[in-house]
């Protein structure tokens, strides 16, 4: 599947609620049912899974390092799709409107499983 890459539309920011800190899922079942899916349906995230999913990739428990692990296991969690994978690093960058500082390394895009 193919899919075309939107224009860029003006950013403006949006209120979050605080992550929630629901702990029921387990570890062990998240690092079960973690996988990459490419498949990614275009259905927006509600605000206060977002908010938990970000709270998740921000890194909280340690001061740096690839997030992208947290972010994976919080996937699998939730039931969501996530694929991690280069993209086009300068032109990611211009469109999110990156200072000179600041750099896209990879991509992670998540999202709910697209129905095939």
């Amino acid at each position: 599947m193919t899919r075309s890459i939107r224009e860029p539309q003006a950013l403006s920011a949006i209120q979050l609620p605080f992550p929630e800190m629901d702990r029921s899922a387990s570890l062990f079942t998240a690092l079960q049912q973690r996988k990459t899916t490419r498949e990614i349906s275009e259905a927006p995230l509600p605000l206060q899974l977002l908010s938990n999913l970000l709270w998740a990739a921000w890194g909280v428990n340690r001061g740096t390092g690839l997030i992208a692990g947290n972010v994976y296991l919080f996937v699998a969690a939730h039931g969501l799709a996530a694929w991690f994978h280069n993209c086009d690093k300068t032109g990611l960058g211009q469109r999110l409107g990156l200072r000179a500082e600041q750099r896209v390394l990879f991509a992670q895009s998540i999202g709910y499983p697209e129905k095939l």
